[in-house]
């Protein structure tokens, strides 16, 4: 994937900050960093799976960054992401809380994932 990728925090900008049809995650690309395109999906989602098995609804994620390995592929998404139930000002706060996810990316090759 030559030229010039950017992961960013939004996919659909026209939602108002915190509506529940904003998508986090867009990917953009760019083969002279002039012209900018977004691809079709969301890079990543709010949907995740635990490492025991359990699956959770994020209320948001964001500030992606990427590590790559020695050949320069990516190897884990890091996102900023809020679980928990979310109280509304004037409340006290509730059980919410603001983690940092890592996340392992799969690779295919040849139609297969590794």
């Amino acid at each position: 994937m030559g030229g010039y990728h950017v992961l960013l925090h939004e996919f659909n900008c026209t939602c108002p900050y915190g509506d529940p049809k904003m998508l986090p995650g867009a990917h953009a690309y760019s083969l002279d960093a002039r012209d900018w395109y977004t691809s079709a999906y969301p890079a990543y989602t709010t949907s995740i799976t635990w490492a025991n098995g359990t699956k959770v609804a994020l209320n948001y994620r964001e500030r992606p960054e990427l590590l790559f390995d020695k050949d320069g592929n990516p190897t884990w998404l890091i996102t900023g992401a809020e679980v928990g139930h979310k109280y509304r000002y004037p409340s006290k706060g509730g059980p919410c809380q603001s983690v940092s996810i890592i996340t392992k990316i799969e690779h295919q090759k040849e139609g297969k994932e590794e």
